[in-house]
């Protein structure tokens, strides 16, 4: 056994093994770029996940509302007590907000909303009530800390600065049909 392995052959089961991968390769180049392995085994690797770039969004204010819808849950937690999730969510996106609408033309429109609604649902509004037509309108949240743009997808819940228990005064900017506030 010695003397084969010095020969330059393998035990038999190594040696049949060998054998075959000659068989499968072939001694001559056959114009292959690569070798093939037989018994290579697949490497998995998982691969590195890198954060998408996104298109520069301050997500803060996500934050903030969750830790503001969090607050008014412990506020009311008698009215929660036995609640489901779904039903707290429900109630959260229910709840009443006061909207006082600053119009182009100086005079002002009050309305109450749901929280959950969306700046569209308001600029619907203010397109049947006021005049002035939603692809022309931009509404501007007036707080304590400036103005801030409300955008369509958004609902009111995604403004922090937006209180239940207040006015919330939103300014209007747009083209004003003449005498069309009702």
């Amino acid at each position: 056994m010695a003397a084969e392995v010095a020969e330059g052959k393998e035990d038999v089961g190594e040696g049949k093994l060998s054998e075959e991968k000659d068989d499968l390769l072939g001694d001559e180049d056959d114009g292959m770029a690569f070798e093939i392995e037989v018994d290579a085994k697949d490497v998995v690797s998982s691969p590195t996940k890198t954060p998408p770039a996104g298109i520069g969004l301050d997500l803060s204010l996500a934050n903030a509302a969750r830790d503001q819808r969090q607050s008014l849950r412990g506020s009311d937690a008698k009215a929660t007590d036995g609640a489901t999730e779904e039903d707290l969510i429900e109630m959260e996106a229910t709840t009443p907000v006061l909207v006082v609408f600053d119009l182009p033309d100086g005079s002002s429109v009050e309305s109450e909303f749901a929280i959950g609604q969306s700046v569209e649902v308001l600029k619907s509004y203010i397109a049947s009530e006021c005049g002035i037509q939603m692809g022309d309108q931009q509404l501007f949240l007036e707080a304590a800390d400036g103005s801030v743009l409300l955008m369509d997808p958004m609902s009111l819940s995604d403004y922090p600065q937006i209180s239940a228990g207040s006015e919330n005064i939103i300014r209007v900017e747009g083209e004003m049909e003449m005498g069309a506030k009702k």
